[in-house]
C-alpha cells in the first residue's frame, strides 16, 4: 500500500444549500481533495451528491449538473478523468493521458476502477450509500471498520453523521459509535458538531451517555468542549445520573473561563445530593482562576437556596480560593443565605473567613454576617473569636461595633468574650469607643455597666478611660449602687486632671 508523506485536504466551499429533496442522501457537496506523497499526487474535485457501485469501482450517479474530476500524477505521467452529469442525470466521461484526449474505454475505465476506492476513502464521495451498504452487511461494526479507512477527518465525520441519522440504534450501538467518534475524528470542530447534533440520541441511555462524555473529553479544543457541554445543558439533554460524568469532563477542560462557563450553566441543575455535591465543588476547586471560582459560586448562590451541607461545602471551596477579594465577595453573598446561623454553619463560615489574608475583607464579611443573619449565642462566640484575630485594630473595632446590638447581655459567656476581645485591641481610642457604645444600649443594666467600668481600667490612655467613666456617670442617678464601682475605676486614672474631671461627675 502507498505510504503518504503528507496529506493536504482543502475543502473549497463546504456543504451547499439543500437541494429540492432535502434529505441526507441528496445533500449537495462541492469540495476539493489533494493528496501529495512520495510516489504520486492525487487531485480530486467534485460537486453534487455522488453514488458508487457496491464494489467501489464505478460511479453510478451524480446530481444533475454535478461532476467528479480525478487527476493523478505518477512516474512522470499524468492521467485525468472528468465525469459530468447532464440535466437529465446522464453521465458523460472525458479521459486524458498526458494532456491528450483518449477514449474512456478501456484505459479510462481501468483508471477509474483502480483509483476510485482511494478517492472514496480520501473524501465523502458516496458516503451515504456506503454507510447503508456496510450497515446492512455487518451492522455498526462494519461501518466503523470502514470509517477507520477514511483518511480525512471531515470525511469520517460525514460517515458518522449518516450512521447516526439511522433510526433504531440501541444504547450499546450508540456507545460504540461515541467511543469511535472520540478516537477516529481528529478535528475538534467536526467532533464537537457531531456530538452536539446527536446528543439527544447518546444521552437517551446511561450506557451511551457515559461514552458520550468520554468522547467530549477527547475534544482537544477547550472552546469546543465547553460549547458542547453548554449545549447539552441548554437543551436539557442530561439526566440526573449523568451529572457526575458531565462534571468529570468539565474538570478536564484546560481553560478556566470555559470551566467557569460550563459550571454556571450547570448551576441551575445543582441538586442537594451528597455524591453530586462533592463532584461539583471538587470541579470548582480545580479551576485555576480565582475570578472564575468566585463567579461560579456567586452564580450558584444567586440562583439556589442551598441546604446546610451545600453551604458548608461551599465555604470549604471558598477557603481554597487564593484571592482575598474573591473570597470576601462570595462570603458576603453567602451571608444572605445563612438563615438560622447555627453552630455548624458558623464554624464552616468562620474557617473560610480566617483563610482571608486581607483584614479589610475579613471585616467586611463579618459585618455582613452579623447584620444579615439571625445569629444564636453559640455562633456569636465563634464570630467574636474570629474577629479577634483580625490584625488591623480599626477593622476589628468596626466589626465589634456591628456586634453590639446583637449581643445577648444576659449571657455571661457572650459578654465575657466581648470584653475579652475589646481588651485585645491595641488602640485606646477604639477600646474607649466600644465601651461607650455598649454602655448606651437601650437594655443596659447595672451588671453590664459594672463590666464596662471593670474593663475601662485596661485602657492605657487616661483621657479615653475618663471618657468611658463620664459616659457611665450619666446612669448613676438611675443606678446609684454603681457609685462605688465608679470610684474604684476612677482610681486607675493616672492623670490628675482627668481624675478630677471624672470625680466631678459624682
Amino acid at each position: 500500500m502507498w505510504t503518504l508523506l503528507s496529506i493536504l485536504l482543502v475543502f473549497a466551499g463546504m456543504e451547499a444549500k439543500p437541494t429540492e429533496s432535502d434529505t441526507l442522501r441528496e445533500r449537495s457537496f462541492s469540495s476539493e481533495v489533494k493528496m501529495i506523497g512520495t510516489v504520486y499526487a492525487l487531485d480530486v474535485r467534485y460537486k453534487g451528491n455522488i453514488r458508487v457501485s457496491d464494489d467501489d469501482k464505478q460511479v453510478t450517479y451524480i446530481t444533475p449538473g454535478g461532476y467528479l474530476e480525478i487527476s493523478k500524477k505518477a512516474f512522470g505521467s499524468k492521467r485525468q478523468l472528468l465525469i459530468e452529469s447532464d440535466v437529465n442525470g446522464a453521465l458523460q466521461y472525458s479521459y486524458k493521458e498526458n494532456r491528450r484526449d483518449e477514449p474512456f474505454e478501456p484505459e479510462g475505465l481501468r483508471f477509474l476502477e483502480d483509483v476510485l476506492l482511494e478517492v472514496i476513502r480520501s473524501s465523502d464521495v458516496g458516503a451515504y450509500d456506503r454507510v447503508n451498504r456496510f450497515f446492512v452487511q455487518g451492522g455498526v461494526g462494519a461501518v466503523l471498520r470502514e470509517i477507520a479507512q477514511i483518511s480525512s477527518s471531515s470525511g469520517r465525520a460525514t460517515y458518522f453523521d449518516y450512521l447516526l441519522n439511522r433510526n433504531g440504534l440501541n444504547g450499546q450501538q450508540l456507545a460504540t459509535i461515541a467511543e469511535a467518534i472520540g478516537s477516529e475524528v481528529s478535528s475538534s470542530s467536526a467532533k464537537g458538531q457531531l456530538l452536539r447534533k446527536y446528543a439527544y440520541k447518546f444521552l437517551a441511555s446511561d450506557i451511551s451517555g457515559s461514552e458520550y462524555f468520554r468522547a467530549v473529553d477527547m475534544i482537544s479544543s477547550s472552546a469546543e468542549k465547553g460549547e458542547t457541554l453548554r449545549a447539552v445543558l441548554a437543551d436539557r439533554r442530561v439526566h440526573k445520573n449523568q451529572y457526575p460524568d458531565l462534571l468529570r469532563t468539565t474538570r478536564n477542560i484546560s481553560s478556566s473561563s470555559e470551566q467557569g462557563a460550563v459550571l454556571r450553566s450547570f448551576n441551575m441543575y445543582y441538586l442537594e445530593d451528597a455524591a453530586l455535591r462533592d463532584a461539583y465543588f471538587q470541579t470548582v476547586e480545580d479551576i485555576s482562576s480565582s475570578s472564575e471560582q468566585g463567579a461560579v459560586l456567586r452564580d450558584l448562590l444567586s440562583g439556589k437556596n442551598l441546604d446546610e451541607p451545600s453551604l458548608i461545602r461551599l465555604f470549604e471551596a471558598v477557603g481554597r480560593i487564593s484571592s482575598s477579594s474573591e473570597k470576601g465577595d462570595v462570603l458576603r453573598r453567602a451571608t444572605l443565605h445563612l438563615g438560622d446561623f447555627n453552630e455548624r454553619l458558623a464554624r464552616a463560615f468562620t474557617r473560610a473567613v480566617e483563610s482571608i489574608s486581607s483584614s479589610t475583607e475579613q471585616g467586611a464579611v463579618l459585618r455582613a454576617a452579623i447584620n444579615a443573619a439571625d445569629v444564636p449565642d453559640s455562633s456569636i462566640l465563634l464570630l467574636l473569636h474570629t474577629a479577634k484575630e483580625i490584625s488591623s485594630s480599626s477593622e476589628a473595632a468596626s466589626v465589634f461595633q456591628s456586634f453590639i446590638d446583637h449581643i445577648n447581655v444576659k449571657n455571661s459567656d457572650v459578654l465575657d468574650t466581648y470584653f475579652e476581645v475589646v481588651r485585645s485591641i491595641s488602640s485606646s481610642s477604639e477600646q474607649g469607643h466600644l465601651l461607650r457604645e455598649i454602655a448606651q444600649r437601650t437594655d443596659t443594666s447595672v451588671e453590664l455597666l459594672r463590666r464596662v467600668l471593670g474593663n475601662a481600667q485596661y485602657i492605657s490612655s487616661s483621657s479615653e478611660m475618663a471618657s468611658v467613666l463620664i459616659e457611665v456617670s450619666e446612669f448613676l442617678p438611675r443606678f446609684p449602687s454603681l457609685k462605688e464601682d465608679y470610684k474604684a475605676a476612677a482610681r486607675h486614672i493616672s492623670s490628675d486632671s482627668e481624675y478630677r474631671r471624672v470625680i466631678d461627675k459624682l
